[in-house]
């Protein structure tokens, strides 16, 4: 089962986005801590996606691609932004970063994701992939209802 979203690249296509992929999470069964994970780290890629990669601008576009291959889940968000180097983003836990607002993301995706990868190529993707490990449907499982979208796009 695969899920491609197409969104314009704005901080109010972010939680449109999330909810449609933590839909389709509860949709394969993937449990309570699964979606937790999925809702932090998804939520800070596309943040950074939106806000770093394209500039905030709505005529700009973030795809989410999100796949499943047993025993687990790989979901890429792209954005047409120059990206950077995985390896020299500054930790939040050095002096000059903890009382920065932000550039906690990649610290927060790192620690939730099994792995978190970065592609250069028609733009910047950061790739996450998480391992299923707790037990289907979870406590509060959703499935929505209707038909299956393969793409979508917030109203």
């Amino acid at each position: 089962m695969r899920l491609i979203l197409r969104l314009p690249a704005s901080k109010e296509s972010v939680p449109w986005a999330l909810g449609r992929v933590l839909e389709w999470a509860a949709a394969l069964g993937a449990g309570r801590s699964l979606r937790h994970r999925l809702r932090t780290a998804v939520g800070e890629a596309l943040a950074n996606a939106v806000v770093h990669g394209s500039g905030e601008d709505r005529q700009r576009t973030v795809t989410v691609s999100a796949d499943f291959a047993h025993p687990g889940i790989r979901i890429a968000v792209r954005d047409a932004g120059p990206g950077f180097e995985l390896a020299g983003a500054p930790g939040p836990a050095r002096p000059e970063s903890i009382e920065r607002p932000g550039g906690r993301g990649l610290f927060l995706m790192r620690a939730l994701a099994d792995e978190v990868r970065l592609r250069r190529a028609a733009g910047c993707e950061v790739v996450l992939r998480f391992r299923i490990t707790d037990p289907p449907g979870g406590e509060g499982a959703s499935v929505p209802s209707g038909p299956d979208r393969a793409h979508g796009r917030p109203h």
